[in-house]
This record gives structure tokens, C-alpha cells and sequence, in this order.
């Protein structure tokens, strides 16, 4: 008997997982990485200028949240596609 629970998980899929799956010429994966990374950039100047401590930590663990996500929509597209984008 097939495990009802995993197959209902397997198939709930974000929005942006979803808009992945239909990426198959990676435009929409490279607007998402290039967000991210301007996010990135922004928030690495805010921390390389000098903040409170209190401040210094939000920013650092906002860094961490971004690049973490680019990591993840560059592994979800390959997932998907199966190859590397060029």
C-alpha cells in the first residue's frame, strides 16, 4: 500500500519550485539569482559600513538567508533540468 502522506507532500510544490519546473531555458532562474544577489550586495554594504551589534547580527543572518535561497534555486533548476545553466 502506497504511502498516501508522501505522495500529497511530493506534490505540493511553491510557486517558485513550480515556475522552476517550467524554467526549461533558465531566464526566469537567472532573474531570481540576479535579485538575490543584488540583495546580497546590499546587504554586504550595510555590513561592511559598520552597524550596532544588534544590527550587525539581523543584517548577517538576512546574508546568510539570501545566499542560502540562491543556492537553492540554482539547485532546484538543475534538479529539474538535469544540467548546469551555461
Amino acid at each position: 500500500m502506497a504511502d498516501k502522506t508522501k505522495e500529497k507532500e511530493s506534490a505540493l510544490l511553491s510557486a517558485t519550485e513550480e515556475l522552476l519546473l517550467q524554467d526549461k531555458d533558465g531566464s526566469y532562474r537567472d532573474q531570481l539569482l540576479n535579485q538575490l544577489f543584488t540583495e546580497a550586495s546590499r546587504l554586504k554594504g550595510l555590513k561592511d559600513k559598520g552597524a550596532a551589534p544588534e544590527d550587525f547580527s539581523k543584517i548577517d543572518s538576512l546574508l546568510t538567508a539570501v545566499v542560502a535561497a540562491m543556492e537553492v534555486v540554482d539547485k532546484s533548476w538543475k534538479q529539474h533540468h538535469g544540467q548546469p545553466k551555461a
